[in-house]
């Protein structure tokens, strides 16, 4: 079953269970790929549905940390129960160590051996782990190792 089909099964199961945040993040994440998809007149693949979640998430992430600083308990623990219903749809994320190795055969593979090489490094460590690790911890392991 295709990611999207996954999230509207998953958005009906909410409406019947009535389960309120699961259903508000749901709804805006359909939102999304239906606008995307209406934008550039062709279907989403799993892949750009994973980058629209990777984003969702990610706002989710910074909405939770500006309620905290604000002392809006409520409103961060509903932006929290809108992520884990998110996160669910999430590929597994990978340890430090299984980023490591990944890395260590791109870079090998591409031949880089200096910081002017991070970004063909970079190109080919987000199309393999896309979704499955952070792109800015991808980013920072990438730049020690080339350092």
């Amino acid at each position: 079953m295709s990611l999207k089909n996954r999230i509207n099964e998953a958005f009906k199961d909410a409406m019947r269970q009535k389960e309120r945040a699961r259903l508000n993040a749901l709804k805006l994440l359909r939102n999304e790929i239906k606008l995307k998809e209406k934008g550039s007149k062709a279907e989403l693949d799993d892949g750009e549905i994973l980058r629209l979640l990777a984003k969702q998430i990610k706002q989710r992430d910074e909405s939770i940390a500006q309620y905290n600083e604000a002392g809006r308990d409520d409103l961060a623990a509903e932006e929290r129960a809108e992520k884990e219903a998110l996160a669910e749809f999430m590929p597994r994320q990978l340890t430090d160590d299984e980023i490591g190795e990944a890395l260590d055969r791109i870079i090998a593979d591409t031949g880089a051996s200096s910081p002017k090489d991070m970004g063909r490094v970079m190109k080919a460590a987000m199309a393999e782990l896309a979704g499955k690790a952070d792109g800015k911890k991808v980013s920072d392991m990438v730049r020690a190792r080339l350092a």
